[in-house]
């Protein structure tokens, strides 16, 4: 879909890794685990200047002509699709066990030493800490005030990192916790917190170990305070459990209210969020077998599936070998299942009982329950596309996507609100129309998906842009093809999610018009209706286009004026999933960029199958020998198998 995501659905971008995530899910970057461990080792300098020898040595014993279909690739990719050169020079292994020998020496500290001192002792004797304490006075205070993890305000600390004393380093390290606290990743809210003081940034260029080590900090901490794991997981499933037995209640209370119309359709809407989240699961844990299918089956039935998708996300948990996508992009998933099949329809329900009801003054209580669910819906879609944009290893693997949102926390503020506030304008727009249309006739709200729908699709396959980037194989990408486009279609109509603009889900130019014709439908269909509908249900819709048009159209307005001016193309794009696919190999500087195609469909890019192959055939001893660091064995379960050498070794297929 990333998210997805990252693409389209963007959501992928997929916000923190493409398509790993699907992308929506728009991102199958995601999909791959170690890929995107900010901790993983990094080739020292010669090991980088060695590897680029070899590499032009290689491309000039015999380059490989390229694809027609070369000249079909947006341009925007060409130059953004280089990594980034975080100016790694040192392990990042040894950043994460430099974080967990130093949380080690905190905690086994002797009775009445602060963790000032304990790690002013630990540093005096740690050779990569004692040289970055003694160089930057800062930084001794930072830690311990991080690892003493207290919540306070996000501190203002300007400076080089050379003139910084240790209450500014205490400032710094204080404003960690409240960035951690507001995140659903460990490592995008490091990446946050980082951006807000610029002497941080000197020491993440200068030292490749030391973002590892403060993202394997925040990873311990989020499991000791209160505030964190625990508590995400504790809410997280007694928040998912009321919302099924509400659910239930509520659909039983419509069926013993002989309420038949509204009992269908809430249970249908149960049913069918169910059912869909249990395609899911399915489609992501079958090369794992059934048992794990029906092991991760069972918090789907009793509704605490949020909380699971949350633990993992919240303790960093990896991709495994076999499973399609990473916890994050299952995480996505899932919260789009549950806005498409429950919160769209909720609030449609909502609506109609209002419009329809026999009581001359609808209660507050009514009104605001409609307010609160399309409220909520807000939140989670401005939550996607939030961490799929910051996240910093989707950021690094699709500049040319992913970024929009800026560095400035106050703006980065701005930038969330305007997102929620204008999805749930959206939401109710769209909703309000349906309900205009369905007062008239169910069959006229149908005419209007379903054409609506029918275009899109007849676009998409016009344009060779219908199959969905997930790598399923075989019939079930047929499958999954026809859901994804659908159900991220829906969604982008009654949301506008910023996410699902991503080439891999509807695109940046169809999101738009499907702004566009979400705001111009509400008036038209109250023009047709007016002749047909009680005047109570045109009053509620002129309220609705007296408030929600302007003030989401203000809001829109607002995030375009706060984010990155850079990424303003991308929401009128007309890149297909299929060339930003093969963009990863054919416009790649590095293996490690070429290698995402592997978690795009085959059917995206087929039409370089030969070259991509003879390029795994001329390099797979090297990779096997050198061992880089995105070489993992998810990557090798995603290559596939005729391309490997008969010596090679495949991994899991």
């Amino acid at each position: 879909m990333e998210g997805e995501v990252e693409a389209d659905v963007g959501l992928m971008g997929d916000v923190a890794t493409i398509d790993d995530c699907p992308q929506l899910p728009s991102s199958p970057e995601r999909a791959r685990s170690g890929v995107c461990d900010p901790t993983r080792s990094s080739p020292s300098v010669s090991q980088m200047a060695e590897k680029g020898r070899n590499d032009i040595e290689a491309q000039d014993e015999g380059a490989i002509e390229v694809s027609e279909e070369k000249d079909e690739v947006e341009e925007g990719f060409e130059e953004e699709m280089a990594p980034v050169d975080h100016g790694r020079t040192t392990s990042g292994e040894e950043g994460k066990q430099l974080g967990e020998d130093l949380m080690m020496a905190v905690q086994e500290r002797e009775d009445g030493r602060t963790e000032e001192e304990a790690v002013g002792e630990f540093a005096a004797t740690n050779d990569l800490l004692k040289g970055v304490v003694e160089k930057y006075a800062f930084v001794e205070a930072m830690l311990a005030a991080i690892i003493e993890n207290k919540l306070h305000r996000m501190r203002k600390v300007e400076g080089a990192a050379k003139d910084l004393e240790k209450k500014d380093g205490k400032e710094i390290g204080e404003s960690l916790a409240s960035t951690l606290v507001a995140s659903t990743q460990v490592h995008s809210a490091v990446d946050e917190w980082m951006h807000q003081f610029p002497a941080l940034k000197e020491l993440d260029k200068e030292y490749g170990w030391f973002r590892p080590l403060l993202v394997t900090i925040g990873f311990k901490l989020m499991e000791e305070v209160p505030w964190g794991v625990k508590m995400r997981v504790t809410v997280g499933a007694f928040t998912s459990m009321s919302d099924l037995l509400t659910d239930v209640y509520v659909t039983y209370m419509f069926g013993s209210d002989k309420k038949y119309g509204y009992f269908k359709a809430s249970l249908a809407s149960l049913v069918a969020s169910i059912g869909i989240q249990m395609f899911v699961v399915w489609v992501q844990n079958r090369k794992l077998g059934m048992t794990r299918v029906l092991r991760e089956w069972f918090p789907i039935l009793v509704g605490y599936k949020p909380a699971v998708d949350a633990y993992r996300v919240a303790t960093g948990a990896k991709q495994e070998v076999g499973a399609v996508y990473d916890p994050m992009l299952e995480m996505t998933f899932m919260k789009i299942v549950e806005m498409f099949a429950e919160a769209i329809p909720g609030v449609i329900i909502q609506l109609m009982a209002i419009a329809t009801s026999d009581k001359e003054d609808v209660g507050t209580s009514a009104w605001l329950s409609v307010a609160v669910s399309a409220i909520t819906t807000g939140f989670a879609s401005a939550t996607i596309s939030y961490d799929w944009d910051t996240d910093p290893d989707r950021r690094e693997e699709t500049p040319d996507f992913y970024g929009y949102i800026p560095p400035k926390a106050s703006k980065r503020t701005v930038v969330f609100v305007s997102m929620l506030l204008f999805t749930a304008g959206m939401l109710l727009i769209r909703c309000t129309t349906i309900v205009l249309l369905g007062l008239m006739g169910g069959s006229w709200a149908i005419l209007y998906i379903g054409a609506d729908l029918g275009l899109y699709l007849l676009v998409k396959i016009l344009r060779g842009d219908f199959w969905y980037w997930a790598p399923l194989g075989g019939n079930t990408e047929i499958v999954s093809s026809i859901i994804s486009r659908v159900l991220i279609k829906i969604i982008v109509d009654f949301t506008s999610m910023v996410h699902f603009r991503h080439p891999n889900e509807v695109g940046g130019a169809y999101w738009l018009f499907g702004f566009l014709l979400t705001m111009g439908s509400l008036p038209v269909s109250i023009y047709v209706a007016s002749p047909y509908v009680d005047e109570r249900a045109i009053n509620i819709a002129w309220t609705m286009v007296k408030i929600f048009l302007p003030s989401s159209g203000l809001c829109l307005l607002i995030f375009f004026s706060n984010i990155e001016k850079k990424y303003w193309h991308t929401f009128w794009s007309t890149l297909r999933s299929k060339d930003a696919t093969m963009a990863y190999f054919l416009k790649g500087e590095s293996d490690a960029k070429k290698k995402y195609i592997f978690w795009r469909s085959r059917r995206q890019w087929g039409s370089i199958e030969g070259e991509v192959k003879k390029w795994v055939e001329s390099n797979w001893a090297k990779w096997e020998e050198e061992k880089p660091e995105w070489f993992t064995d998810v990557t090798k379960s995603a290559v596939p198998v005729e391309f490997i050498p008969a010596d090679g070794d495949s991994k899991v297929k």
